[in-house]
């Protein structure tokens, strides 16, 4: 079990989550930290994720291990996507660490953001004076409301639907798998992989199975900045649009699945509105 902090802006009209992230980033005369956007102090993104905070932590031989990890290659390939049965074996995603713990999100009257974790709740207690500031000048005078709660994992007798409304897949490969066995595996990896990070206990015997999810026109949305000039090729995303599942899981908190999580994409809702859930 885990703890979270969620402030919610309340709004009049619909922002997306990286819109306000955008605006949040630009204010003027004020410094937002560098955390929130996945950064450090010098601008550069993390490379590891929020629960290894401080160098001292990593000795070098596992900082050198996760840098080879992620170079492009054999490893780099299999990771976005298996390409054969024996990669079927290759769970290096759940052991992953570099999943952003703070979170911008909307629904469809507010724009908010998530803290997961007791390092990222204090990050934000410290800093909560200018991040009030920066949200007002990005939003102007907006209500906002704090919820300070539990993330959890527990199995239920009987299965319930989750949604995710847009789920970000970075450079995905349907060579093997299709559409809708790659979603439940990248699902089920990420939500393991978030507990592991949180130390959060993983029940067995839970299962993921993707009901339905929209198959129409592709759409890609840039991951990073170009390369030689504004024609240059960028990273990229596909989006996935209404990905619904069934899990005998009780997902408490905020919990989100593929690429793009800092961003709002991913993220997993309970439909209705239900407690805990942060869409009314």
């Amino acid at each position: 079990m885990s703890r979270q902090l969620t402030l919610i802006w309340a709004l009049e009209k619909h922002l997306t989550a990286n819109e306000f992230r955008k605006r949040f980033k630009a204010v003027n005369g004020l410094e937002p930290p560098s955390l929130l956007f996945w950064h450090n102090e010098s601008g550069k993104t993390i490379g590891q994720g929020y629960r290894l905070s401080h160098d001292q932590e990593i000795s070098k031989t596992q900082a050198y291990k996760l840098k080879d990890a992620r170079k492009h290659g054999s490893n780099w390939v299999r990771a976005r996507g298996p390409r054969c049965e024996a990669d079927l074996a290759n769970n290096s995603r759940t052991e992953d660490d570099a999943m952003a713990m703070i979170r911008f999100f909307h629904t469809k009257r507010s724009v908010g953001i998530g803290f997961l974790g007791a390092a990222m709740i204090e990050f934000a207690n410290s800093n909560l004076p200018i991040i009030l500031d920066c949200a007002e000048q990005a939003l102007g005078h907006c209500r906002v409301r704090p919820y300070d709660g539990e993330l959890s994992l527990s199995l239920k007798g009987f299965p319930t639907r989750y949604v995710i409304p847009t789920l970000a897949l970075k450079r995905p490969h349907f060579d093997f798998l299709g559409k809708r066995q790659y979603i439940e595996r990248i699902v089920q990896q990420d939500i393991v992989r978030q507990a592991k990070i949180l130390n959060i206990n993983i029940p067995t015997g839970f299962y993921i199975k993707v009901t339905h999810f929209d198959d129409g026109t592709e759409h890609w949305v840039r991951t990073g900045k170009a390369k030689g000039g504004n024609s240059g090729s960028t990273g990229g995303a596909l989006t996935v649009k209404n990905v619904e599942f069934l899990t005998n899981l009780k997902l408490q908190g905020f919990w989100s699945a593929g690429s793009l999580v800092s961003k709002g994409f991913g993220r997993i809702i309970l439909p209705g509105g239900a407690r805990g859930s942060f869409d009314e």
